[in-house]
């Protein structure tokens, strides 16, 4: 049996990947609460597992991580150490990641909206399709879960502004996380909006220049055996949670003049978190696919 210990219980994600966890076999869950994790015995009950995901609401991660041994593995779903060269990023599909992942002790599970651009770029930049340079506007929706509990809880009460687009005084923190693993330099126009659905995003992304088929054969060898759907069909509209409660992501690119709109469509809390981290915690534990 595998011991894993999540420290933090209240969360939206901490919930769902508890749920996700149980249906595991031989995997024993020892659940932390947050405020006493960050103590000695605290860390004392983490420190004998065989994993310690960190899914806490607060970004407490790094006390957390501060009163941990070395040789503690770690999963970690907050963005502390996303862009941290201490740790491994958690996004299985980059080429070469699923074999560092396995042997990794410090992971840090992608971002939402992060993933969302990371899948529609990275092939592209590594294929040469993309200028590192150049700039880059992406504009993405995203349903109100991906702001926690705390924004389910303005939406449940009827406090959701429309279609509220946010992070327009400073950069979004998934930006540095976007140029480090999509392999881009230049700069990113990033201007996300969370709407009053539950689940799902989706993230658009013009590419000048490029053709379509171009950049779907890119994505197709990309992900090839993976959970990650090219679609060829162009479709007449599409809503921002079209892949809500599915696995993996759905990826098209429709022609426009003088290029393509690549068009990436997930679920925030599928893909977006719990899916990867329990992907992320089968590869560091060794646990098979059902």
């Amino acid at each position: 049996m595998r011991r894993i210990a999540i420290a933090g219980e209240r969360g939206l994600v901490s919930r769902a990947l508890q749920e996700k966890l149980a249906a595991l076999p031989d995997v024993v869950i020892n659940v932390v609460p947050t405020s006493e994790a960050i103590t000695p015995a605290g860390a004392s009950r983490l420190a004998h597992a065989d994993l310690v995901v960190l899914a806490t609401m607060d970004f407490v991660s790094p006390q957390i991580v501060a009163v941990l041994p070395d040789s503690t593995r770690i999963l970690d779903i907050s963005p502390a150490f996303r862009v941290d060269s201490g740790w491994v990023y958690g996004l299985p599909e980059l080429p070469g990641q699923r074999d560092r992942i396995k042997s990794a002790h410090r992971v840090a599970n992608p971002g939402c909206f992060a993933t969302s651009a990371i899948l529609l770029l990275a092939p592209l930049a590594h294929a040469g399709f993309i200028d590192p340079s150049s700039t880059l506007y992406l504009d993405a929706i995203g349903g109100y879960s991906t702001g926690g509990s705390a924004m389910e809880a303005k939406a449940v009460s009827g406090e959701l502004p429309a279609a509220a687009v946010y992070s327009l005084t400073k950069e979004h923190r998934h930006v540095a996380e976007i140029r480090r693993f999509a392999g881009v330099e230049g700069p990113i126009w990033f201007t996300p909006k969370i709407a009053e659905f539950a689940r799902g995003i989706r993230m658009q992304i013009p590419l000048p220049g490029l053709s379509a088929d171009a950049v779907m054969g890119a994505w197709a060898k990309a992900y090839l055996g993976t959970e990650v759907h090219v679609d060829t069909n162009v479709p007449t509209r599409l809503a921002a949670d079209e892949w809500a409660h599915k696995p993996g992501a759905c990826l098209r690119a429709i022609a426009q003049p003088a290029g393509c709109l690549a068009l990436c469509t997930m679920d925030n809390l599928g893909k977006g978190a719990v899916d990867s981290a329990i992907e992320n915690i089968r590869l560091m534990l060794g646990l098979s696919h059902p």
